[in-house]
């Protein structure tokens, strides 16, 4: 979804931003924190923006433009950063945290990713500025832990973290690391299952003990994941299919394929099992899609909400979020009642429950909240005040 260019009132707005950026993920350079905020604001360059950022009326913030256009920047925006390598949960929440084209919604110690926090606080630990009881009371948990041995964030190599987060522990990446982790390996996050996803790390990240990666129950990697991963064909299946997959969409170029299908939700955080909100792509684009490893560019994913189907798409739903894990394929997805419906903003800044394809980050074939729909905030208690984190940022 593409979007008129932000004209800003003020030339700071932009290099306070890219600042901002570039200090809630350090691997960013301040040139790539630049020339991604000027992406985000509807530039194609960092020069362009400083050059044009000024010329013409001041655009409307996102509180003052009203819901559909905050929810177009919102994705705009994630989609910019997911670029760049920041995992989509991280990228969804920071652009509340940001406040690039309007007010902050987000605090910004919620929308730092979960290393920094973890890693900045070892690193005080390690220099003595925080004791061990301080770490404990601040970063700890262990009432409702199966492990709870593992009661505080404990580093495991360079560039990873173990630590406690609900009933299971979770590695977190550091998010240069998890940049270069494939997309259908990492998913939407960069927390990893203590249980089921250090043979993940143990695939892609140096250094990290293969002693973590904790045996199988089901083989990582299905049919197309698999091919991604090594070029060669599933051991159970008789033939290598993407590139039938690949040739199948193309002949059907202009004909949307539904790549995601998600339970509509409605207020209170709860779900209409009997809606759905589509998630489509092209042919060319599922082509694309499927020749690029899982990389999914969200502006060029087509939504559609409040769809009563006749024909479900669990079965390519449950294969790009990681849930079938026999060898065979399903039909190509074709939403063949499209015509009947209108698209819509979207409703999330990333399609899939979980990616493709990380199979057991999450578990179960059930709705989940990886990520808000861009058309609600957080609670009160995780908001903040935008003149707060400038002078955070400021200082």
């Amino acid at each position: 979804m593409a979007i008129p260019a932000f004209v800003f009132s003020s030339g700071n707005l932009p290099k306070l931003k890219a600042k901002q950026l570039s200090k809630a993920f350090p691997h960013l350079k301040l040139s790539a924190a630049q020339e991604a905020t000027a992406r985000a604001l509807g530039y194609s360059s960092w020069f362009e923006c400083s050059q044009r950022g000024l010329l013409g009326q001041p655009s409307p913030s996102d509180q003052e433009a009203g819901l559909t256009v905050r929810v177009a920047r919102y994705c705009h925006q994630a989609g910019v950063l997911m670029k760049i390598g920041i995992t989509p949960s991280e990228a969804d929440r920071w652009v509340r945290t940001w406040g690039l084209t309007g007010q902050s919604t987000l605090a910004p110690e919620y929308g730092r990713p979960r290393y920094c926090v973890w890693n900045e606080a070892l690193e005080r630990f390690e220099r003595g500025e925080i004791d061990e009881s301080l770490l404990l009371e601040e970063f700890g948990e262990q009432c409702y832990s199966k492990y709870p041995e593992i009661d505080r964030p404990q580093r495991v190599c360079p560039g990873v973290i173990l630590g406690p987060m609900g009933k299971y522990p979770h590695y977190v990446v550091d998010p240069a690391i998890g940049a270069q982790i494939p997309i259908y390996l990492r998913g939407p996050h960069s927390n990893f299952h203590y249980e089921d996803d250090g043979d993940v790390l143990a695939m892609c990240v140096p250094g990290f003990p293969a002693g973590k990666a904790m045996e199988k129950i089901f083989p990582r990697l299905n049919r197309i994941q698999h091919e991604w991963h090594f070029g060669t064909k599933h051991p159970e299946a008789s033939d290598k299919s993407i590139s039938k997959l690949v040739a199948a969409a193309m002949a059907r170029p202009d004909e949307l394929m539904v790549v995601s299908q998600r339970w509509m939700p409605t207020p209170g955080g709860e779900y209409d099992h009997s809606r759905y909100a589509l998630a489509c792509l092209r042919g060319s684009d599922f082509a694309a899609f499927l020749n690029t490893k899982g990389v999914i560019d969200p502006s060029s994913v087509i939504w559609f909400r409040d769809v009563e189907l006749s024909r479900h798409f669990e079965e390519w739903s449950d294969w790009l979020d990681g849930f079938v894990w026999g060898p065979e394929l399903p039909p190509l997805p074709v939403f063949e009642g499209a015509r009947k419906h209108q698209p819509s903003v979207p409703l999330y800044s990333y399609p899939f429950m979980k990616a493709p394809m990380s199979g057991d980050e999450y578990g179960g074939n059930s709705e989940h909240h990886c990520l808000l729909p861009l058309d609600e905030d957080y609670d009160d208690e995780y908001a903040t005040d935008e003149a707060d984190f400038v002078g955070e940022v400021n200082g």
